[in-house]
């Protein structure tokens, strides 16, 4: 984080001398980006337009930011601006893409991610979040086949891993999901999702005790996790430990 407060410094004495300048305001807006200041980020980005308004890429970046926002009508808007100046950007697609499904317009979704995917057929992240858009609609083998293809091509995104296994789950593949919760684990050891999806599958086989060793790990990761302390409680109540599920 020091670095980008570091940038943002050198980026306001180069504003000082040259204000006019759209490359500076740009960089200080993908800064303060990094560091989730996302209104003074647009500000940054609206700057930077307003000298070049046919800058494709910032565009893009200001929708991200407003995605960021969730303000999703108006960053699928600027995502469109920067689609019809460059349309062979991939990342332009993806990100139109999640806006599209924050919206729940899940088929709108599907076809950019399509789009983003063709133009970059190995945007594992594409493929990642085209997987969770179908597993949204409850088209969880399509989902799955998404997910695979993700994992094909970069087997270390714990998301990809994680997101295979709760399709699995859906579906009422239990052994097959623990593995891939198993894996994203492995991956990313302090993932707290992971955690209490793998105690679900667990509860789902009657593996009681397992399952609350699961939710034990989630919960120490994140106390305020409800839904671990939930099915911790529906876990014990199973083995007959009443006083304890009461507890949880």
């Amino acid at each position: 984080m020091g670095e980008y407060e570091e940038a943002i410094s050198c980026f306001d004495e180069a504003i000082k001398l040259e204000p006019e300048h759209p490359k500076v305001w740009r960089w200080r807006g993908i800064s303060l980006t990094s560091l989730d200041e996302y209104e003074e980020a647009i500000s940054c980005f609206d700057e930077a337009l307003r000298l070049n308004p046919e800058h494709a890429q910032v565009w893009n970046e200001k929708g991200l930011a407003l995605h960021l926002l969730k303000k999703h009508e108006e960053s699928i808007t600027c995502f469109d601006e920067s689609i019809r100046l460059n349309s062979e950007d991939s990342d332009t697609w993806h990100n139109k893409s999640l806006s599209l499904g924050a919206l729940e317009k899940y088929e709108e979704a599907i076809s950019c991610f399509d789009e983003a995917i063709k133009l970059d057929p190995e945007n594992s992240y594409a493929l990642k979040w085209k997987g969770g858009t179908l597993s949204d609609q409850e088209k969880y083998e399509e989902a799955i086949s998404c997910f695979d293809e993700a994992i094909k091509l970069d087997p270390k995104i714990s998301d990809s891993w994680y997101s295979k296994g709760f399709a699995l789950h859906s579906l009422g593949k239990y052994e097959e999901a623990i593995s891939c919760f198993n894996e994203a684990i492995r991956l990313e050891p302090e993932y707290t999702s992971a955690w209490g999806n793998k105690g679900n599958a667990l509860d789902s086989l009657g593996k009681y005790e397992e399952a609350i060793a699961c939710y034990d790990e989630a919960i120490k990761l994140d106390p305020e996790d409800s839904v671990s302390w939930y099915y911790k409680g529906l876990s014990l109540s199973w083995l007959e430990k009443y006083e304890e599920a009461i507890a949880c």
